[in-house]
């Protein structure tokens, strides 16, 4: 059984089969492409990923992964270093273009509407669908401008969505968590915390195929 593990941080919104019409791909230009590879994973982007090697380890047989929404390669070049032989897809040409030139020896799919429909000849022991976001806001719609993230300082703009939220998208999707992990820093690491200690900043839920 494969598993999905899916990550939740007021910017990530599960995504199964097709995108609306309506979305807006942001990222699918050079300038954002080359400001998102310049990510690190310090501070609570560190807790992201922390805990991933052990509960990857818990939940999963097998050593072929889907990065779903690989972006720039970052999470598909975590998963290779664990073992798995990844393949990542986006539905950004630059985004993939990064990812390449910092891993010439990685497997990256262009998935334009994304879709996994150039994946069905492939089986996969695990799908990590990491800081993936499926959708623009409507009317109604919370939106909150946290960054000014490239040179031209164009805003980023974040959906916040509820946990039922989330359990209604994976319910629609034909999935169910099956564990729900929320990591919390610690005293003794080397970052200064704000409330992390006690309040942790992401949710990473395990999935399963409903029953």
């Amino acid at each position: 059984m494969a598993l999905r593990f899916s990550f939740r941080f007021m910017r990530h919104d599960y995504k199964h089969e097709t995108m609306t019409a309506e979305f807006s791909n942001v990222y699918d230009d050079q300038a954002r492409a080359e400001a998102y590879d310049k990510l690190e994973f310090p501070g609570t982007y560190y807790l992201a990923f922390r805990d991933l090697p052990v509960i990857i380890g818990e939940h999963v047989q097998g050593r072929k992964a889907l990065d779903f929404g690989c972006g720039t390669g970052r999470s598909t070049r975590f998963l290779r270093a664990l073992g798995f032989d990844t393949v990542g897809v986006d539905i950004s040409e630059p985004m993939l273009a990064r990812a390449r030139e910092r891993d010439p020896e990685g497997e990256y799919r262009l998935v334009p509407d994304g879709g996994l429909g150039g994946c069905v000849a492939d089986t996969f022991d695990l799908v990590l669908s990491a800081f993936t976001l499926n959708r623009t806001a409507r009317t109604g719609d919370k939106v909150l401008i946290v960054m000014l993230d490239v040179e031209d300082r164009r805003p980023v703009e974040d959906i916040l969505c509820t946990d039922d939220d989330y359990h209604e998208a994976y319910k629609r999707a034909g999935l169910m968590p099956i564990k729900i992990y929320r990591p919390l820093a610690k005293q003794t690491e080397a970052y200064s915390w704000v409330s992390e200690t006690t309040i942790a900043p992401w949710v990473i839920y395990v999935l399963g195929r409903a029953e």
